[in-house]
């Protein structure tokens, strides 16, 4: 049984992860918007906590305008607490937010003026899990490549961007994304190596499989020690 259904502007087969941004053709007051909102403009207090979310609506707005516009609205609400560490960044949110309510009349003008979709996550949640699948069913027949990592590291980030639907992500969730950032690391990993990328779940480093040895046997210890009793 399929889980979501998303109410209006269907995904089509052929968007697939990486995409290219695309070339801008607006009319002059939206273009300004764009300009002002798009990664170059990107201060660089907030380039590390919201750069990757305003890269990929880039990619996306010529392809999913939906999508494109809940990665903007996770981004401003990722920014949100810098909107005093500078003037650039005060002024690029302020923008940012002016965009948004552009952005937010063509989502609901292409899905029939119902206000429901904006607070919906069933279309970013079909969206996140083809990404998901592409980036893993391309690692597991063996085609792993860049690409493969891009994907990966896409669908971790659109991950987050589900957060914005006001509910705590289901666990399921939280391990795919920590996978997908395992599997990205595992694949360039190996790529860099010169060496063929291992389908599959990512394997662990020395470092972590010490850490997780480390972390076994304090639970183990911490058994024991309640099984001590109070004797004494």
């Amino acid at each position: 049984a399929r889980l979501f259904r998303p109410s209006c502007s269907p995904l089509k087969s052929e968007v697939k992860w990486p995409l290219r941004p695309p070339l801008l053709s607006y009319g002059s007051t939206l273009a300004a918007k764009s300009m002002a909102t798009d990664l170059a403009a990107l201060p660089p207090q907030l380039k590390g906590t919201i750069g990757k979310y305003i890269r990929f609506a880039q990619q996306l707005d010529a392809k999913d305008a939906r999508m494109a516009y809940y990665c903007r609205v996770y981004a401003m609400q990722a920014g949100l607490p810098n909107i005093k560490a500078s003037p650039e960044c005060q002024a690029y949110l302020m923008a940012l937010m002016g965009r948004l309510e552009q952005d937010k009349k063509a989502v609901l003008a292409m899905c029939g003026g119902d206000a429901a979709v904006l607070n919906n996550p069933e279309h970013a949640t079909l969206f996140t899990l083809r990404v998901f699948k592409q980036a893993d069913d391309e690692d597991r027949a063996g085609k792993a490549n860049k690409g493969t990592v891009r994907a990966f590291m896409a669908a971790a980030a659109f991950f987050d961007v589900l957060q914005q639907f006001g509910k705590q992500l289901p666990d399921e969730f939280v391990e795919r994304r920590v996978y997908c950032k395992l599997k990205a690391r595992d694949i360039t990993t190996a790529l860099k190596e010169g060496r063929r990328p291992t389908p599959g779940p990512p394997s662990l480093s020395a470092e972590e499989r010490e850490l997780e040895a480390l972390v076994n046997e304090a639970n183990a210890a911490g058994d024991g020690d309640g099984g001590g009793g109070d004797g004494g």
